[in-house]
């Protein structure tokens, strides 16, 4: 194959042809070039048309399998020339452009012409590998020149445009490679001008016209970065002027794209855009070339030394290492100084879109730290960041996180608020302002959670506040995100408790008198934005803060506001809600009338002529009201309108208002309720008919008392009629009818109605017929009628249930009247097997009823009770997630399960156990529930106390004192929605903190009584209330103390409670236990002292967590006191164990220093006698805390014996005196015993018996103890529960403020301790410390090196071609993975040429990758086993390489004395045994690091790196 000149064309085409059959493509390879080399008479243009399509072929295959070499298909086309083929390869692509489904409205944009299809039958399937084709065609001149002639290259342009904007899979193709080539003037002279032009055009039109996640858009950086160099006039190194074709740096186009990308989620977009960036800068800082035009905003020469910054800068914001990014995140506003503040922006965008959720954190939280006010309008007037910020990364709940336990404060969403204030006092343009507040209001409702829905109220209401501005600003479609907000279809799920939405109303009310223009929005309207901010279940009361706020405005806003009410109110009567857009029911309407009728009234005007007259389109409809002829919805309006204008007043008892509506007409009204007048169409009346008299009767000005009682006779006169009626069955509809059905509801409701008024009015409604008669009328049972159209039954299903709930409330009522015992007891069974068979709809009228019937019954079958239990927690299961029913129903069940009755009868105690341990179940998961039980149970054993105790009540609390031991333990750490609950807690805070004094607040802050949401703590202060009650004369007290102490002493043998960390929950519980064993240390006496002191060491000797051991020592330290002669010398004996762990030893030592300390003073010579000879051998334990802990006790005792003067002891113990002198002296002793100053209950104040009090025990003793806030309770917790201070245990100090301000500042000086503070006396002594705030942490990857020069970003990170130091470091014989992650660490930031393992697949090894934090990524490793190393050598020496062992041998030469030759192998040694022998002879040379110390080593890896760092030092490169 040397040369083929000298064979025939007939042989050379054989050979080809049988070549290309065969496939043999070394042979191809070979034969191609030479093939082309000869001349064009020889080959060129004599091969047959056979060969040409299998040449074809070979192109395609190539294109798949990448089985020739790069130049090959070049010498292909050679081969063919400029013949049909090639023709045809351009023909394809317009008739494939031609097929394509187009744009026509983009083409038109962009002035593409449109030609005729050519109608080729052949199938392009292969017009990708035909792109790629034309491209080798257009780099090769004589195959360009030659179908030049024939091709039309700006028609040809056209359609490879049009392919380009609609053919995804060729779109890539074309744009990076087509192209370039078409603007190359080399190529196309001056065409190139043209066709660039037209390419400019489609790529910034096209960038603006398609979304922003096509393929289009992001993919414009890359193409344009192709074009950079020929637009430029960059050729290589050097730029000429007049190759110029565009100056990108005049463009702002170009830097609107740039300033996109950098902004984008794809990073190849990213990184594309970065580099077209740097490409730009470098242009200018490398060519000097001044610009034809003028500069554009977004870039300026004057500053290109900013840059450099700024791209360092960038970095940072990529950086995934949050150690190296924290500290410049601060640095970020450098980017403002003198670069386009959108510069400064992307840096903050690019930051939050970090791919480490703590960085992206922390760049947050600097943007909302910032308070330079040049800043902060940078941000504040770029709207489209604004968006993104809030919409993308604010709202998300998990940043709003709570920390610890106990505080409920959210420092992100504190920061959040801060930042809005100081954003909107930024502003100096009201016009600027006015749109920020209206892009938040509207972006609020598209927000998925509602905490930082809250902390963007708190800012924007607070910043209106402060910055004192109130301006127009809010129009309708403000007022209408509002609604959505308050009152939308999310809003159920968002703002799921009644906390959330009273603080969100409240913000919003502060916006809305502030901002709100009159003139935009109309009345119903704003009634509807009113009436949603305060909806039923949280309704604005009369003389709140809002409501004056509301007020005030009205009256200043809307001068004729009660002419524009008038209209609403007689529009809506008239003609309902068609024409109201803004509501959706007619409920909703007369609402929203109703909230909007009480701020309509100042505080002199609530009267009742006031109401008249705001009422008065009212009055001239309800003469009409029950007219025969009046419209059916016409009455239903003014039914509504009457009920929800009351309403609200009903609820301020201070309201000194008449009702509307006369006595005559209630009359009327009541009428109404015969069932002559019933009919399905008058359904949504009924309830609203008893919601007007329910009304009428409770405002207690509206009608006198005997006036009340008369209608109370014609309600019960006509609805026994009707039931007298219904009984007989007389009544004129049938039982299968609807009318029958709503009849029978209606005088029921009627009926439970008017009962409920005569028990009010404390009037006797019923005789004993009466009873009779109703107890048949509840024997019928109603079902819904099977005639009830289709489209009654949802309702007609509601109000079966609303039937029941009457009907059972009406019993109770009923059977308040009267003293039939038999009448109750009969009922009694009836009640429960309706509980058995009730929806948990309407069982919390039963269960009512049964806690009624028990508090009237003495005698009863208590098997019904054990069904009434069973059967209610069924219903409590049931309605587990239905929170609308549940809080009622969970109440009326624990009034009923826990009744007295069921406490104290002994038949009952299984099942009441059962009901109890169920209950304990059911709170780990579910908060305030366990308050419920607790709750009805203390208040019974309560009665057991004070000057009448009931005995049977202490019977039942001495039967149920593990209950107790349940109370004092309870407080559960739920796992489930853990942060959840802390947003509860820190929405309530905001709610309530404004409403307490300055006093409460002290008292309840840093406590868990300051968790407003949550009230777990009440259990426990209740059941220590009970303990603290027990009196310790009285021996039924003393019984139930004993037997509380065994229980909570069988916990602590059984070892339930193990430990190991403070704060958690068993450790909490292990606490709670021996606090409320602390209440009961007195009970204890002294024939079983010695039994309880054994038990209590053997916990103490268990205990493991300090903070849960100082409480047992505090009990050991107690009874020590109090039997002093029958337990000190059982507690001496355990010092001459010897094999005890070091943190008991330690806590024995603080138990004899306290004792002695506080011990009667007739013992303490005896008790110090023998707590000196014991400890002085312990004053030099090896034992760190033991020896500290034994000094200052000796130290303490021998000051005692002093301040005392106990001379005996002093003389028989004179030795220590010069010892204790001597520890005086040590510094490093003194330093050590102000330590346990740190400690309080070891050397600080602590008393054990002055500390005895609630105060201490449940405060501030946790607070020392570092213990979480949330389980600290202040002594006014147990005020709350039990007003009565005379208790047995002290309530606090007498200056309780004075103890808690010293356990609060304890923890500070604890901290402070070893802080040294510098004062600075000289002026010049002072440090400069500007430079700290210029410089910048250059630890981060620059994204230059994750791309390749050539713009080919390769997805492979290791770079062939990148220049690397020649030096290769074997660690093949290490073995320890962190030491091979660290030497690959220190290899890749020296930029090494390899290193060498044992083995690649480590690079998966957590080991390996903790050390090597991604430096695998770019450092080259190559794999070469122990067995195989020798040869490796020796290869590598024969390359040139100079072999270097690191070892201490003979012929080692010393580091700092070695000259490293440019290409070197360092050998590294196995850990500890170093290098084999066999392999030192093998080395060039050997060096040693040179070691000054006892020990002859150091870490391979450290090892490693001083001798890289050696080497880079002379070869730097």
């Amino acid at each position: 194959m040397n040369s083929l000149k000298y064979l025939s064309t007939d042989i050379l085409v054989e050979i080809l042809e049988k070549s290309l059959e065969a496939k043999d493509y070394d042979t191809l390879n070979s034969l191609l070039p030479q093939l082309c080399s000869m001349d064009e008479d020889s080959i060129k243009f004599r091969i047959p048309e056979s060969i040409e399509s299998k040449l074809l072929l070979v192109v395609n295959d190539y294109k798949l399998g990448n089985l020739l070499l790069n130049n090959q298909v070049n010498y292909i086309l050679k081969l063919m020339g400029p013949n049909s083929t090639i023709i045809q390869l351009m023909k394809d692509t317009i008739t494939y452009s031609n097929q394509l489904d187009t744009n026509v409205e983009l083409e038109s944009l962009l002035d593409i012409q449109s030609s005729s299809n050519l109608n080729l039958d052949e199938d392009l399937v292969n017009f990708n590998n035909n792109l790629k084709l034309l491209v080798l065609i257009l780099k090769d001149d004589v195959l360009r020149k030659s179908i030049s002639s024939v091709i039309d290259w700006n028609s040809f342009l056209d359609h490879l445009i049009k392919i380009f904007l609609n053919s995804e899979e060729n779109r890539s193709d074309i744009g990076n490679f087509v192209f370039p080539l078409l603007i190359d003037q080399q190529i196309f002279d001056q065409k190139a001008h043209q066709h660039l032009d037209k390419i400019w055009k489609v790529l910034t039109i096209s960038f603006s016209y398609f979304p922003p996640n096509h393929s289009i858009p992001v993919n414009i950086p890359g193409y344009i970065c192709r074009l950079f160099d020929t637009m430029m006039g960059i050729d290589g190194t050097s730029f000429a002027h007049d190759r110029m074709m565009r100056d990108l740096r005049c463009d702002s186009k170009v830097f609107q794209i740039i300033q996109w990308g950098l902004k984008n989620f794809d990073t190849t977009c990213v990184k594309y855009s970065y580099f077209l960036l740097k490409r730009i800068v470098y242009f200018t800082e490398n060519f000097n070339s001044l610009p034809l035009q003028p500069w554009t905003e977004f870039y300026n020469n004057n500053h290109n030394s900013d840059w450099d910054e700024y791209f360092l800068l960038f970095d940072i914001a990529q950086e995934p290492s949050l150690h190296l990014v924290e500290g410049q995140i601060s640095k970020f506003g450098n980017a403002s100084k003198n670069l386009h503040s959108t510069w400064f922006t992307i840096l903050l965008e690019r930051g939050t879109m970090n791919f480490s959720a703590p960085i992206r954190k922390k760049v947050l939280e600097y943007i909302l730290s910032i308070k330079e006010p040049k800043l902060l309008r940078i941000i504040g007037t770029n709207w489209e960041y604004l968006s993104d910020l809030f919409i993308k990364y604010l709202d998300k709940a998990v940043l709003y996180s709570v920390p610890g336990l106990g505080s409920f404060v959210s420092p992100f969403g504190n920061l959040l608020s801060e930042f809005l204030i100081r954003i909107v006092k930024s502003y100096e343009s009201n016009s600027d302002l006015n749109k920020f507040y209206k892009l938040i209001i509207n972006l609020l409702p598209t927000f998925t959670s509602r905490v930082p829905i809250i902390f963007v109220l708190q800012g924007l209401s607070d910043g209106l506040e402060e910055s004192g501005k109130d301006m127009d600003v809010l129009s309708a479609t403000e007022l209408l995100s509002i609604i959505e907000l308050v009152s939308g279809t999310r809003s159920i799920s968002m703002l799921k408790n009644m906390n959330a939405r009273t603080l969100i109303s409240s913000y919003f009310v502060n916006i809305i008198v502030r901002l709100l223009s009159p003139i935009t929005v109309e009345f119903d309207l704003l009634c509807s934005c009113v009436g949603s901010l305060f909806p039923t279940e949280n309704p604005l009361p009369l003389g709140s803060t809002d409501w004056k706020l509301l007020n005030t405005w009205l009256a200043k806003q809307f001068p004729d506001r009660k002419t524009k009410f008038h209209l609403c109110v007689k529009k809506f009567i008239e003609s309902g809600i068609t024409n109201f857009s803004n509501f959706n029911t007619e409920e909703k309407c007369t609402y929203c009338f109703g909230v909007m009728l009480r701020c309509l009234l100042t505080d002199d005007e609530v009267t009742t002529e006031n109401l008249q007259l705001l009422v008065e389109p009212l009055q001239v409809y309800t003469s009409k009201l029950f007219q025969p002829y009046t419209n059916q919805e016409l009455q239903n309006r003014i039914l509504r309108t009457l009920r929800d204008f009351m309403e609200p007043f009903r609820q301020d008892k201070n309201a000194n208002i008449q009702y509307p509506l006369d006595s005559e007409l209630i009359v009327k009204v009541i009428e109404t309720l015969n069932s002559e007048f019933i009919h399905p169409t008058t359904l949504v009346n009924i309830d609203i008919l008893l919601q007007l008299v329910d009304t009428t009767f409770n405002m207690e000005s509206t009608i006198k008392k005997s006036t009340k009682i008369d209608v109370l006779m014609m309600v019960k006169a006509s609805a026994f009629d009707c039931m007298t009626r219904i009984l007989a069955n007389t009544f004129k509809y049938s039982k299968q009818s609807t009318s029958y059905f709503l009849s029978v509801y209606a005088v029921t409701g009627g009926l439970s109605l008017a009962s409920t008024i005569s028990k009010h009015l404390q009037y006797q409604l019923y005789t004993t017929n009466d009873l009779q008669l109703i107890n048949q009328l509840f024997q019928l049972e109603l079902s819904r009628p099977i005639d009830a159209d289709s489209n009654l039954k949802s309702i007609l299903t509601d109000v079966l249930n609303r039937f029941a709930i009457y009907k059972y409330e009406l019993v109770h009522l009923m059977t308040s009247f009267t003293t039939d015992l038999v009448l109750k007891t009969s009922l009694l069974n009836d009640v429960v097997m309706a509980l058995e068979n009730a929806t948990w709809i309407t069982a919390h009228s039963l269960l009512n009823l049964l806690s009624y019937l028990l508090n009237e019954i003495t005698e009863m079958d208590y098997s019904l009770i054990e069904r009434g239990l069973v059967a209610g927690l069924r219903l409590l299961e049931e309605s587990w997630t239905a929170s609308r029913y549940w809080t009622e129903l969970v109440d009326a069940y624990c009034k009923f399960a826990f009744h007295e009755y069921n406490l104290t009868c002994e038949e009952l105690s299984e099942p009441m156990e059962m009901v109890w341990k169920k209950f304990h179940v059911w709170c780990e998961s579910r908060v305030r529930l366990m308050q419920y039980p607790a709750t009805q149970v203390y208040k019974y054993w309560a009665k057991g106390f004070g000057n009448q105790p009931n005995q049977i009540a202490l019977k039942s609390l001495n039967d149920h004192v593990d209950w107790v031991v349940d109370m004092c333990l309870f407080g559960p750490l739920r796992d489930q929605d853990v942060q959840d609950q802390k947003h509860e807690a820190m929405i309530a805070l905001k709610v309530f903190s404004p409403t307490l004094t300055k006093e409460n607040i002290e008292e309840m802050k840093g406590t868990c009584e300051w968790n407003f949401w949550s009230s777990d703590y009440i259990v426990r202060v209740q059941a220590n209330d009970l303990l603290i009650s027990l009196d310790i004369n009285n021996t039924t007290h003393q019984q139930i103390a004993w037997n509380t102490i065994e229980s909570l002493l069988k916990i602590s043998d059984q070892n339930k409670l193990k430990a190991k960390f403070i704060n958690t929950l068993t450790q909490r519980k292990t606490m709670r236990m021996w606090m409320s064993f602390h209440l009961l240390v007195d009970f204890i006496p002294q024939s079983e002292c010695s039994m309880i002191f054994d038990r209590v060491m053997g916990a103490l000797l268990k205990e493991y967590v300090s903070e849960s051991r100082v409480w047992i020592e505090w009990i050991i330290i107690r009874l020590l006191i109090r039997f002093h002669d029958e337990l000190v010398p059982k507690f001496w004996k355990f010092f001459e164990n010897l094999d005890l762990k070091a943190n008991i030893s330690t806590a024995l030592v603080t138990i004899t220093l306290h004792a002695g300390k506080h011990s009667i003073k007739n013992r303490q010579e005896s008790f110090m006698k023998e707590a000196l000879t014991r400890l002085l051998p312990w004053i030099s334990s090896n034992h760190f805390n033991i020896r500290v802990v034994a000094q200052l006790t000796v130290i303490e005792f021998w000051k005692h014996l002093i301040e005392n003067d106990y001379k005996l002891l002093l003389e028989q113990f004179a030795h220590v005196g010069p010892i204790v002198d001597f520890m005086k002296n040590r510094q490093d002793v003194a330093k050590q015993i102000a330590k346990c100053n740190d400690f309080y209950f070891i050397g600080g104040d602590f008393h054990p018996l002055d500390d005895l009090n609630l105060e201490f025990i449940f405060r501030g003793s946790l607070t020392f103890l570092g213990c979480a806030d949330d389980e600290k309770i202040s002594c006014t917790a147990f005020a709350k529960v039990n007003p009565d201070m005379s208790r047995r245990i002290p309530f606090g100090y007498t200056n309780r403020h004075e103890m808690r301000s010293k356990s609060d500042t304890f923890q500070v000086r604890k901290r402070l301790l070893h802080a040294t503070s510098i004062s600075v006396d000289n002026e010049s002594e002072k440090v400069d410390t500007s430079f700290v705030e210029s410089t910048i942490q250059r630890k981060i990857i620059p994204w230059e090196r994750l791309m390749e020069t050539d713009i080919d970003l390769s997805s492979d990170r290791v770079r062939p071609n990148q220049k690397r130091n020649p030096l290769i470091i074997v660690a093949t014989l290490v073995s320890k993975l962190p030491n091979l992650g660290g030497l690959c660490r220190t290899c890749e930031t020296f930029n090494l040429e390899c290193l060498v393992v044992s083995n690649l697949n480590i690079k998966t090894d957590p080991q390996f990758f903790s050390t090597c934090v991604s430096a695998e990524r770019w450092m080259p490793m190559k794999q070469v086993q122990e067995i195989e190393l020798e040869q490796y050598l020796m290869e590598m020496k024969t390359l040139g390489y100079s072999l270097i062992g690191l070892e201490q041998a003979t012929r080692s030469v010393p580091l700092d004395t070695f000259k490293f030759p440019k290409k070197s192998l360092i050998l590294l040694g196995k850990e500890r045994e170093g290098i084999p022998t066999h392999l030192l002879p093998m080395m060039d040379y050997i060096v040693e690091i040179p070691q000054f110390g006892v020990i002859r080593s150091l870490n391979v890896h450290v090892s490693g790196s001083m001798i890289m760092w050696e080497y880079i030092k002379q070869h730097q490169c």
